[in-house]
C-alpha cells in the first residue's frame, strides 16, 4: 500500500494511483485545476477537513436515493475523507402509506 503524501488516499482504493512525486491522481488533478497562488491556502483548508461527518436528510423518494448514490461515489474519489449518515424522520401522518415506496 502506498499513501499520498498530501491526503488520505492510498493504493488500497483501486481507482487511486500515486505518481513519482508521491501525489495521488486526485491531488494532482486538484493542483492542475486551481490557481497556484492560492493553492497552499486551499490545500490547508481541505486538509483541515479530514474525516468530516455529514448528516443527510432524506425523504425516501428517488431524488433522495440518487443523492445518496452520488455521495457514495464522491466518497470514493474525494481527497477529503468523509462519512455520511442518512436520516429520515417519520412524522406518523395518517395519510402516509409506506407500501408505495
Amino acid at each position: 500500500m502506498i499513501e499520498c503524501r498530501r491526503c488520505v488516499n492510498s493504493t488500497v482504493n483501486p481507482t487511486v494511483t500515486i505518481d513519482k512525486t508521491g501525489l495521488c491522481n486526485i491531488c494532482s488533478l486538484y493542483e492542475a485545476q486551481f490557481d497556484p497562488y492560492n493553492l497552499a491556502e486551499q490545500r490547508d483548508f481541505f486538509m483541515s477537513l479530514k474525516h468530516e461527518k455529514v448528516m443527510v436528510g432524506i425523504s425516501g423518494g428517488k431524488d433522495s436515493i440518487s443523492l445518496l448514490h452520488v455521495l457514495r461515489h464522491r466518497q470514493r474519489i474525494s481527497p477529503v475523507r468523509f462519512d455520511f449518515t442518512a436520516v429520515h424522520i417519520d412524522f406518523q401522518f395518517s395519510d402516509f402509506n409506506p407500501e408505495r415506496l
